[in-house]
């Protein structure tokens, strides 16, 4: 391999115990070259990264020929952003020093660590990077826990760096900059980078586009004529769909917010105001979406609407099946406990909320044993039929979350808060982990579930096409305060 080549794979696949995960997939890559790959959840293209960066499971055994930069310590040399950000983070360790444990490995010595963090930090885009690297992973925003992992591996001044889903967690305005600072490292420092994605926008800003079915090579092809090929249903699945007709549905009133404030602050630095007076309410048969900028707040107000953390002031009402208006927000957390089962939640990184050891069987049984009251057969009639309800069928019975694609293990955690009937939904950037024909599907799903069961849904989402498929009202939040949201401007 030349100087200038940093990957080649010739005839190169991947066999998983004792099936093929990759086949016959040829690629090469050279020094400040860019490199999307695309196709369908499942289609291999995680795996496909892994085997490059040589991250490789136990139970993987590669074929074909592979060639890479760093050798036998291709760590040296390539860089990995995960999906999933909440997952690959220490959740006890600041940002500051997660991103400068890989100087500690290189040996850099310690008296440039801190520049080197702080200069990692601002280029992967993180505005007051001396905040960000005080931060722990919880007090982040799902995209800025993304821009954590990248600073991470830009810390290292790889030559080739591996992305993940990496604008899963960002609005569109944000993940437009993050590839905009891609292309700024790529043209400035030689940087190649290849970002296995869902969304259009990394196809867009890429030299070529790299498709997988299956774990096959479908198309190798440049940017612009990748996206000219109409004919490709996963590039008809890019474009938003037709907006659906809203406020049609309007039942029962079942949770309102009044006036949230939400101040935080680290002791050390000035208090954030991150809400400051939204409100919104939420009615059976009815879905809303919650839009903004990556760390507007969205998340933080899913979590005052779930009551796992207190408004400063403001107060939330829960109203029951017999129409009792109770202070959700206020009240004791004994008194509360037993209406949690009327609320439902998924939130960003299903990997994070799935035990890596339990099986999807043991995930979905014992909510409703323990919580629900089930007896052991019942309760696994009950999983099968959920699992069945969201498009999966009983093999993933016996799965580890480790031997699905994102897509399915989003699918299992909407399983799980749906399990004991919820009235109210809340869904954390549901389709972050989707490709564009999946997203479509699981917005159908999702419809469906609102009107056969009658939920309450509050879904946040940067992905446009969800807001536009699914939403019966949109709402945007800036400022700390929440407002209906002008589609036509864009503003997911």
């Amino acid at each position: 391999m030349s100087g200038d080549f940093l990957l080649e794979l010739r005839d190169f696949g991947l066999r998983r115990a004792g099936v093929e995960s990759l086949r016959q997939i040829n690629l090469t890559i050279r020094r400040g070259e860019s490199l999307a790959v695309v196709g369908r959840s499942g289609a291999g293209k995680s795996s496909l990264l892994r085997a490059i960066g040589g991250l490789l499971d136990a139970d993987e055994s590669p074929m074909g020929g592979l060639s890479r930069t760093g050798g036998a310590a291709p760590w040296r040399e390539i860089g990995f952003v995960f999906q999933e950000p909440r997952a690959a983070l220490d959740p006890l360790w600041r940002a500051g020093d997660l991103v400068a444990e890989p100087l500690r490995a290189l040996g850099v010595p310690t008296a440039e660590h801190e520049r080197r963090v702080l200069r990692a930090l601002f280029d992967a885009g993180l505005p007051e990077p001396e905040r960000m690297a005080r931060s722990l992973p919880h007090q982040l925003s799902g995209g800025e826990r993304q821009r954590v992992l990248l600073a991470v591996a830009l810390v290292r001044r790889p030559a080739l760096l591996l992305l993940d889903e990496p604008s899963s967690a960002l609005d569109h305005a944000a993940a437009a900059r993050l590839y905009d600072d891609l292309e700024r490292l790529r043209h400035a420092e030689g940087l190649a980078w290849i970002a296995a994605s869902h969304e259009r926008l990394a196809a867009e800003r890429a030299q070529r586009v790299l498709q997988l079915e299956g774990g096959s090579l479908v198309a190798s092809r440049d940017s612009g004529e990748f996206l000219a090929d109409l004919d490709n249903p996963l590039v008809r699945a890019f474009s938003p769909a037709p907006r659906r007709a809203r406020g049609a549905r309007m039942g029962e009133l079942v949770l309102e917010a009044t006036d949230l404030h939400l101040v935080r602050g680290d002791g050390r630095a000035r208090k954030r105001h991150v809400l400051r007076g939204a409100s919104l309410a939420l009615r059976a048969g009815r879905a809303t979406a919650v839009v903004g900028a990556s760390g507007a707040g969205k998340t933080s107000l899913l979590r005052l609407l779930l009551a796992l953390e207190a408004p400063s002031a403001g107060v939330v009402h829960y109203r029951d099946e017999a129409g009792t208006r109770l202070p959700w927000s206020d009240m004791d957390e004994r008194a509360r406990r037993p209406l949690r089962q009327r609320f439902g939640a998924v939130f960003q990184d299903p990997r994070g909320s799935l035990d890596p050891r339990r099986s999807v069987r043991e995930s979905l049984v014992e909510p409703l044993r323990v919580l629900g009251g089930f007896a052991r057969a019942a309760a696994d009639e009950r999983a099968l039929l959920l699992l069945e309800e969201v498009g999966l069928d009983a093999s993933f019975l016996a799965r580890l979350p480790a031997r699905m694609s994102g897509g399915e293990r989003a699918r299992v955690a909407l399983c799980r808060a749906l399990a004991l009937d919820p009235r109210v939904l809340v869904l954390d950037e549901p389709t972050a982990s989707f490709d564009p024909i999946l997203r479509a599907e699981f917005a159908r799903l999702l419809g469906e579930l609102v009107e056969r069961r009658g939920l309450a849904l509050l879904f946040v989402a940067h992905d446009r096409a969800l807001v536009e498929m699914l939403a019966d009202e949109v709402l945007e939040l800036a400022g700390g305060r929440l407002r209906a949201a002008d589609q036509d401007s864009g503003s997911p």
